[in-house]
């Protein structure tokens, strides 16, 4: 072989490891979304450094997309509902829920709005879980206290329903599945008790 074909042999050859230098840095490089930190909200900052720990709320980017819902048989949409959120929160938040694990922390996961709840969060915590990708949102804990019941006198009688009851003409409904003072129809819905009168 000649000083010419020894060249090109060389030439080919640097040229290759720039071409599999530069693909490995491209295959290797993150996306634009995995360098894109949580947002941390305002909140959860101010209790952080008041009180030095707060609950926490962890929203995901990943959302369910629900939409086929409105093409399908009611029979078949709650199980359909059930089913995507659970493989939507199962799917984004399993490294978060590993990582969590490996620390201990006790946390609750739901997946109606694919999010974790971690009671009693502190800052380390709530700076390191900024860095996965898949976590849109970090945010204070909220806790919503229940409605002021009071039962009503003993022998009080309701005469009358809420005004959203009798504008979907829910008695009608309801009475509508008695036949004979059993109930039926109710297909995939669990019912513990009916008092109808």
């Amino acid at each position: 072989m000649g000083e010419l074909g020894r060249n090109a042999w060389f030439l080919l050859l640097i040229l290759a490891l720039i071409l599999m230098t530069v693909g490995a840095a491209a295959w290797a490089a993150p996306s634009l979304q995995e360098i894109t930190p949580a947002e941390i909200e305002p909140e959860l900052q101010a209790a952080l450094q008041t009180e030095g720990q707060a609950n926490l709320s962890i929203i995901f980017r990943d959302q369910a997309d629900l939409s086929p819902t409105y093409r399908m048989s009611w029979a078949r949409r709650g199980d359909f509902v059930y089913q995507t959120l659970l493989a939507t929160a199962q799917r984004s938040q399993a490294s978060v829920r590993g990582y969590l694990d490996a620390r201990r922390v006790p946390y609750s996961s739901s997946i109606i709005d694919n999010s974790i709840h971690v009671a009693a969060a502190d800052l380390n915590l709530v700076n390191e879980l900024t860095t996965f990708s898949e976590i849109s949102l970090l945010r204070l804990g909220r806790t919503y206290p229940a409605p002021d019941v009071r039962p009503e006198p003993e022998g009080t009688r309701v005469t009358t329903a809420e005004w959203g009851v009798s504008k979907i003409n829910a008695g009608t409904f309801a009475a509508g599945l008695f036949l004979n003072g059993n109930l039926f129809g109710l297909s995939s819905y669990d019912v513990d008790a009916f008092d109808v009168q």
